[in-house]
């Protein structure tokens, strides 16, 4: 074979073999594209899905809580309106005599005077306590002004019987207007997340009554009840200062998961629900 034709030869066949190359690699690319594209539209399906899963609990969970501290509330307007009703004079035990406690929701009630000395049912059924609440913080909130509306404080550990209670306080206003005194109603934490226990919670999954403040009132991880926490430094609560209801994505603050995360708003009450 001649120079100029083994020339032409090689040249054509490397150009063929090139193109073959070029044809292959556009076709590998095309379909890394392709699954590529179908990875991410089966990420975000899976991502839809889930958030409307979310969506639906986290509007089931604020209906139920929001039903919980409302009949609290309620529970609260009576006590302060028959004592108003006795010129201030009644006690918690005529109270738990002549009306009816919704023990259902309440594990104990609280009714103290201006100074804090106060009667207590809280874990002991139909009897009382005398003790002092002053020093706590859902008592001396509504010492400055009354809002108008209940409050619901940081979980605490009650006295008479060593057992957490989230506290729903109402300030008592005496007959000029000024302060005298707060009743009080405690929840068990677990009662606001017992709604969602058969919601085929997985052992990641997380629903949380927590105040604006940063403390969880009420938290369920899988099957794990707990209260208390303080999850301040979370993106919730940058999400909830934009827009009151909403969805987001993040590593879980307390045990470094990823989840994505809807959220609602009891602005009646400073407290949010979120279920992850």
């Amino acid at each position: 074979m001649k120079i100029p034709a083994l020339q032409r030869w090689f040249s054509t066949n490397v150009g063929v073999a090139s193109a073959i190359v070029i044809f292959n690699a556009i076709l590998i690319g095309f379909l890394w594209v392709s699954v590529f594209a179908r990875v991410q539209a089966e990420r975000q399906d899976v991502m839809r899905a889930a958030t409307e899963r979310n969506d639906n609990l986290a509007v089931a969970f604020e209906q139920y809580a929001g039903r919980i501290i409302e009949s609290a509330d309620a529970q609260l307007q009576q006590l302060i309106r028959a004592q108003a009703g006795r010129g201030g004079s009644m006690g918690l035990a005529s109270f738990i005599t002549d009306f009816t406690i919704n023990d259902k929701v309440i594990i104990g009630l609280v009714l103290a005077d201006e100074h804090g000395n106060a009667e207590t049912s809280a874990y002991l059924g139909r009897s009382v306590k005398p003790i002092n609440v002053r020093d706590r913080e859902h008592f001396r909130i509504h010492i400055g002004q009354d809002s108008g509306k209940a409050f619901i404080g940081k979980p605490v550990v009650g006295r008479p019987a060593g057992q957490w209670g989230v506290p729903v306080t109402r300030r008592i206003n005496k007959a000029d207007g000024t302060f005298g005194g707060v009743a009080m109603a405690l929840i068990e934490p677990g009662r606001f997340t017992d709604v969602l226990h058969d919601a085929k919670l997985r052992p990641l999954d997380i629903i949380s009554l927590v105040g604006l403040d940063g403390i969880t009132r009420a938290r369920l991880k899988g099957t794990t009840a707990s209260t208390g926490e303080d999850i301040g430094k979370s993106p919730l609560f940058a999400e909830q200062a934009r827009r009151p209801v909403g969805n987001y994505s993040s590593i879980g603050q307390l045990d470094n998961v990823p989840r994505i995360f809807s959220y609602r708003t009891l602005p009646d009450y400073q407290v949010m629900v979120t279920v992850g």
